[in-house]
């Protein structure tokens, strides 16, 4: 036995009273210049067997010979130490190993053995290769985004410098944003120095503190108009600005704004005129009723003084048509019209104050409103003999006077417009839909045709103006109250079979 295999024996007695290797995390084997293996320790047993005494390239490879490019050759070969990673089938699947080989000197610093270690890393591997997978997933998905993306992340000197951006960032901007990696936010866009966007990016990527908002906007001509932005960090050191141009959705907000002020202003000044004209028309209407009252009477005093005086026939004969049926029959049609015309502008007027009425919102007690409602039309409803059942309804909130005003409009429609043919029945009931509180009044009278369906919510229309007396404002003025409340009212009816209102109001 020379000096080399009586040192090798020693370090090998050594590490067998020990158990160093043994206590290693790692697969442990020791190999002579011969690469006849000469130690495992149990964990290199259970990677590849037992082999000692055998050759590494017989027992792991089955070859006849060494490979030239194996860790344990490399070594003898330059004396430096060599890693190289491998992959092996196994029960499992698929499984990698990380294999070091490092030199064995002696005391005069030859080598005398190749120590190699064998690490199993596959969960690293399957870890580093969902993350790749991971990575390549987010640039799809990034790169797929409708948002503009621009990605950051603090350099050594604490530089926040522009990393990269994806092809919807170039889109929304006009610009090849590729120009800017490895600048900062301020040398890449000047219009964000003086702003609170660097700092807030900053604080993302260093702190994590998410950022949003959509009150950006600029007007310099590279970035010029409004932007929703979402800054996070994705990891420490790094973070991601997502945008959106919302330049046209603030044009169009603004636009809106000024179209709601205009149509506010106009509304008052229709009401105002609406007002004005109604009230001041009403006052010449009395002075019409009131000379087409004193002509009533004039002409029956001259009819009294024809009838005693001396006239001769062939003259009586002559006047009396004209003063006993032409005059009446013509002053019956001024009677009517007058009355007509003044109970259209009491309809104007009655909507001509609703836009002036300033609402009191509060939670309105619905049972106690319904009851009270049905008591104010029992008298009619006992004279028609018309069943009422009202159901338990929710609260809904609004101004108490108005919408107590819409109800009674609706219970007394349901009231005039019963059905001849059959006893009248009408029920109330009510139930809540998310926000909403929702009314129904249904009766069972003569219904609505579906062309009339949407037409008797509009000014002054009537189902049957020769029956049912009224000014054909009820509807009209139920669904303008309903409207500033926020609320709705619709109809479902059939002809012959009767009606169902709808009302909603806010719960």
């Amino acid at each position: 036995m020379n000096d080399t295999d009586n040192t090798i024996k020693t370090i090998l007695n050594k590490i067998e009273d020990h158990g160093i290797l043994e206590a290693i995390g790692d697969g442990i084997s020791i190999q002579d210049r011969n690469y006849r293996i000469i130690y495992q320790n149990q964990i290199h047993k259970d990677f590849v067997g037992e082999h000692i005494g055998g050759y590494c390239y017989k027992a792991y490879e089955k070859r006849e010979s060494v490979c030239d490019a194996c860790p344990v050759a490399r070594v003898f070969q330059d004396g430096k130490t060599h890693t190289e990673q491998r992959s092996a089938p196994t029960e499992q699947g698929l499984s990698y190993f990380e294999i070091t080989a490092s030199p064995l000197k002696d005391m005069k610093g030859q080598i005398i053995a190749g120590i190699e270690s064998v690490r199993d890393i596959t969960n690293n591997k399957k870890a580093e290769e969902a993350l790749i997978e991971s990575e390549a997933k987010f640039r799809n998905v990034v790169e797929a985004s409708p948002m503009g993306m621009h990605m950051y992340q603090m350099e050594s000197d604490d530089r926040l410098v522009f990393s990269g951006s994806n092809r919807a960032a170039d889109q929304i901007l006009g610009v090849d944003n590729s120009q800017f990696i490895g600048k900062t936010i301020e040398e890449a866009f000047p219009p964000l120095a003086a702003s609170e966007v660097p700092e807030r990016y900053r604080c993302a990527a260093t702190q994590g503190e998410s950022w949003f908002t959509e009150q950006i906007t600029y007007e310099h001509e590279q970035i010029a108009g409004a932007y929703l932005v979402h800054a996070f960090q994705t990891e420490p050191g790094k973070m991601v600005a997502m945008f959106l141009d919302i330049t046209e959705k603030k044009k169009a907000e603004k636009e809106q704004k000024r179209l709601t002020a205009e149509l506010l202003i106009k509304n008052k000044e229709l009401e105002q005129v609406l007002y004005v004209t109604s009230h001041d028309l009403r006052s010449p209407l009395v002075n019409v009723e009131g000379y087409g009252r004193e002509l009533e009477y004039s002409l029956k005093d001259l009819m009294i003084s024809i009838d005693h005086a001396d006239v001769p026939t062939s003259i009586k004969d002559k006047i009396n048509p004209i003063i006993k049926e032409e005059i009446p029959e013509s002053l019956h049609y001024i009677r009517t019209s007058v009355s007509k015309m003044d109970m259209l502008l009491r309809g104007i007027l009655s909507l001509s104050r609703l836009g002036r009425y300033e609402l009191t919102i509060d939670e309105i007690d619905m049972n106690a409103m319904m009851s009270d409602i049905v008591d104010s039309h029992r008298f009619k409803l006992n004279e028609l003999n018309i069943k009422t059942d009202v159901s338990n309804v929710p609260n809904g909130k609004g101004d108490s006077s108005q919408i107590n005003q819409v109800f009674s409009n609706l219970l007394d429609n349901a009231v005039k417009y019963t059905d001849a043919e059959r006893p009248g029945a009408i029920h109330i009931s009510g139930y809540t839909d998310k926000n909403q509180s929702v009314y129904c009044i249904e009766d069972n009278g003569i219904g609505i045709s579906p062309e009339h369906q949407e037409k008797i919510f509009e000014i002054f229309h009537q189902l049957e103006p020769d029956r049912i007396k009224g000014e054909g404002m009820g509807l009209t003025i139920a669904h303008r109250i309903l409207e500033r409340h926020n609320g709705k009212i619709w109809v479902k009816s059939e002809l012959g079979k009767g009606s169902r209102f709808f009302v909603s109001l806010p719960s």
